[in-house]
């Protein structure tokens, strides 16, 4: 959902604005947690951020899917590029027990692999990010 609108297409710009964190980097590892008596099975990614374009992070990074049908899985050891939020903006979040975890920001966004990225959406992360 975007803008309150389901499946609403963004575009680079606007999910570069209203995400915290965007980067590129590698999925490390995937591990499901089922703990349905939380409310917080999903999948648990480690995350090596190998460039920043908006936001701090560097080294390994938690990202937290939730088990769902609007979810962005992450494939084990697939480059991405990923527009996050704190895991702190999730209704579920208070029943998760790593605080530093980040979400991916529209399920149906501009997170992609990097692979997909193309050179027009490079340029203007560059451009975004100031460099």
């Amino acid at each position: 959902m975007y803008d309150n609108v389901l499946y609403a297409k963004t575009t680079v710009r606007q999910e570069f604005r209203d995400s915290r964190l965007v980067v590129r980097g590698r999925v490390l590892s995937n591990r499901y947690r089922d703990d349905d008596a939380k409310d917080i099975a999903g999948i648990v990614s480690r995350f090596r951020v190998d460039e920043v374009f908006k936001g701090r992070a560097h080294g390994v990074i938690t990202i937290y899917t939730e088990r769902s049908s609007g979810a962005y899985y992450l494939d084990d050891a697939k480059e991405y590029l990923l527009f996050l939020q704190p895991l702190q903006s999730s209704s579920w979040a208070k029943n998760y027990p790593n605080p530093d975890a980040k979400v991916v920001n529209y399920s149906c966004g501009q997170s992609r692999p990097w692979g997909q990225v193309g050179w027009r959406s490079r340029v203007l992360l560059t451009k975004l990010s100031g460099r």
